[in-house]
């Protein structure tokens, strides 16, 4: 198994906001897409807008926990990335236990990884099912903070 580490690409600094300014879901998904462009892994923001809702629209994303794992798969992403966002106000994801999500977790692939996302949603869950590790991401002070906490993730 692959394992997923700060040098990997699949989280990165530019792609970490400690302080999501938003205060609902689509702002949220809008803040997480301007990151994904500004670094580069979205070639083109209103295309990857529509394949995250076309994703949404088939069921919410929102896991339950505290956190939420909007994905989506295109031919605008230069490279797979999960961006990590932390709400301290938390977010309506529709959660299947009616919890706020103040862990959101934009995944992002081009159609070339095949099931990588898939990989990444299994991993993602089995730490965050995990109340400890879930309060250490949202107690990070820094980016790089977070960054390091989420490279104990295997996929």
């Amino acid at each position: 198994m692959a394992e997923m580490t700060v040098g990997s690409g699949l989280f990165a600094a530019d792609t970490i906001c400690t302080d999501l300014r938003a205060t609902t879901k689509d702002e949220a998904i809008r803040e997480m897409i301007d990151l994904m462009y500004d670094a580069g892994v979205v070639t083109d923001k209103a295309e990857f807008t529509k394949v995250i809702y076309a994703r949404e629209a088939l069921s919410s994303t929102g896991m339950g926990m505290g956190f939420a794992i909007p994905h989506g798969r295109s031919e605008v992403v230069t490279g797979p990335r999960v961006a990590v966002g932390v709400s301290k106000n938390g977010l309506d994801f529709a959660a299947p236990d009616g919890t706020l999500a103040n862990l959101v977790f934009m995944i992002a692939i081009s159609p070339a990884e095949n099931n990588l996302h898939l990989k990444i949603l299994a991993a993602l869950s089995r730490k965050l099912m995990h109340k400890d590790f879930r309060d250490s991401l949202l107690a990070s002070a820094t980016r790089e903070e977070l960054l390091e906490k989420l490279s104990v993730i295997q996929a």
